[in-house]
């Protein structure tokens, strides 16, 4: 009988679930989201949902990177604390013998430093030993290198959202009003190859709901070296640097995989960087949500910095790479018996390591409720496809195309949400930029042929990689001018729409437009110029035949 009394309100919750099309009015992005189960217990105060979300922001950043749903989109489920490390992390013991040749040793954190906080730096960080020999490797002793700065926490979970530090007596503060107690535990995890030492964090809400964040997620401490322009051979530092030349470095990933974790190069190179939550109780009847995790070893290209040294005429290219251990949310099960499952599907081309969300299935039981079946493809610069050579991949983006309801034991089909984009146009320089793409005004977001050499009148080659470039081109990228001694202001109008949400159309056959336009502010308070990014200026929306235009400010004053 219970079941029977059960499903069909958990199938009218299904059914009557509406999505939710806007403008955010103080940003001008185009918001979008899809409910898809919204669950909530009669007997505690647990509840949880699950919906699909976008954003468009002020553009496409070229720092941008897609979820496993697709770019601009995310799977609105579960929850995290992520680190934001400043300088070295927070929860770190020292490692390591005191002299200067030991490479493998690193300093105490903010939460563990012996001197004080407010005598500040010390004053021999100022200084460096003198050596007979160039090109000599040291590091500074951990007493003088100790951490000083706060780390930054990001929480998300359950609709809930903020920051907070730890101070040095072991304190979460979080920063905002916030009637959240914040709590963690430490342990010693030298075993596992990680540095760090907080194990998991528990907030206590208003709701009497206790957040359990246990599930690790890993960055691993990577060596940076000078290399080849194919950044494959590693090289010793230059004894000279020369104008006009360009120098490059790579991070390298040079540490110990397992037994002691230690090497002649890294001791210990795992930090935790995320806890993700895996439980939520109700404090008063101890019933419980359970969520579990697939992790995915990651290695990434994550884009690259330009070094310009004006004194000496060269230039520097840092290529960063990521080595992670990255947790991906597979299950919650509630304590009725509710379950939500995200299925994944193929290795995903722009991400090594990472594969694409398929499907999510909604069940109570083994009976199913709802089935939602993801389409994606790739952005490859001004069209969709599926990529085949090697550049196609270099350039890639994931996204969404459509989401398809499957309804209650996969008997009853609905036609799908379709979802279409701006990818640019014919013109070369048009399109939707690669990720980490090395073409982008000061803001960060793509502006095409804008992009010049330090001459400021040739082009920089759009459709090769940033290593190939010459010293003028990396000058060029510095937003740097032989014409004039100020930064070069450089956007490039409409081009930040690139990749954004065009077209939403719905399964009864209505549809949703966005139209955008560039950003103009006045920087100096007096004249207004064109600035980075873009902002909502229409919504047309159609429905059997008809349609409504509906106008949102043209400028966003910045």
């Amino acid at each position: 009988m219970v079941t029977r009394r059960l499903i069909p309100v958990c199938i009218l919750i299904l059914f009557i679930a509406k999505t939710y099309a806007q403008v955010n009015l103080q940003s001008g992005s185009a918001t979008f989201t899809l409910p898809m189960f919204n669950w909530k217990d009669d007997k505690s105060r647990l509840y949880t949902a699950i919906s699909l979300n976008y954003n468009s922001g002020n553009g496409l950043k070229v720092t941008d990177v897609a979820s496993s749903v697709g770019q601009g989109w995310n799977l609105v489920a579960g929850g995290s604390i992520v680190r934001m490390q400043v300088g070295e992390p927070d929860d770190q013991h020292s490692y390591g013998a005191a002299s200067p040749s030991d490479r493998t040793k690193f300093p105490d954190g903010f939460l563990y430093g012996q001197i004080p906080v407010f005598q500040g730096c010390p004053g021999a960080s100022l200084k460096y030993p003198i050596y007979s020999s160039r090109n000599q490797i040291y590091t500074q002793h951990n007493a003088i290198s100790e951490d000083k700065q706060a780390d930054y926490f990001s929480f998300r979970f359950n609709g809930k959202a903020g920051m907070f530090i730890l101070d040095t007596t072991g304190v979460c503060q979080p920063l905002g009003d916030s009637k959240m107690k914040i709590t963690f535990q430490t342990a010693n995890m030298r075993t596992q190859g990680k540095r760090t030492t907080i194990n998991s964090f528990q907030i206590h809400d208003v709701d009497g709901l206790i957040y359990k964040f246990t599930q690790h997620s890993l960055t691993k401490v990577l060596r940076t070296e000078y290399c080849d322009q194919a950044l494959t051979n590693i090289q010793s530092q230059p004894k000279e640097f020369k104008g006009g030349r360009v120098y490059y470095q790579k991070g390298f990933d040079k540490g110990p995989t397992g037994g002691t974790w230690v090497n002649n190069e890294l001791a210990y190179p795992w930090i935790v960087s995320g806890w993700y939550l895996t439980e939520i109780e109700d404090a008063l009847t101890h019933a419980t949500i359970q969520l579990t995790y697939e992790v995915r070893d990651m290695v990434q290209n994550a884009g690259a910095d330009i070094i310009y040294d004006k004194e000496q005429n060269y230039s520097t290219i840092l290529t960063k790479m990521s080595v992670t251990k990255t947790p991906e949310l597979k299950t919650i099960t509630m304590p009725d018996e509710h379950t939500i499952t995200v299925n994944y599907g193929a290795n995903r081309i722009d991400m090594n390591g990472a594969r694409v969300i398929s499907s999510i299935d909604i069940k109570y039981f083994f009976t199913t409720l709802s089935r939602y079946v993801l389409g994606t493809s790739y952005f490859i610069l001004n069209r969709y496809g599926t990529p085949t050579t090697a550049y196609q991949k270099s350039v890639a983006r994931l996204c969404l195309r459509s989401v398809k309801k499957i309804g209650y034991n996969l008997a009853e089909d609905e036609s799908p949400y379709l979802f279409d984009y701006y990818t640019g146009s014919n013109n070369v320089d048009d399109f939707v930029p690669p990720p980490f793409f090395y073409a982008k005004d000061i803001w960060g977001f793509y502006n095409g042929n804008e992009s010049k050499s330090f001459n400021g009148t040739t082009n920089i080659a759009l459709n090769t990689s940033i290593t190939a470039l010459s010293n003028d081109d990396l000058r060029g990228l510095c937003f740097l001018r032989n014409s004039t001694m100020d930064i070069v202001y450089n956007p490039k109008s409409g081009y930040a729409k690139n990749g954004l949400l065009k077209q939403i159309v719905y399964p009864a056959g209505g549809t949703l437009t966005y139209e955008y336009e560039q950003n103009y502010g006045k920087l100096d308070g007096v004249t207004e110029r064109m600035v980075g990014g873009v902002h909502v200026s229409k919504t047309l929306s159609t429905d059997g035949g008809y349609s409504n235009p509906c106008g949102t400010p043209p400028n966003n004053q910045l």
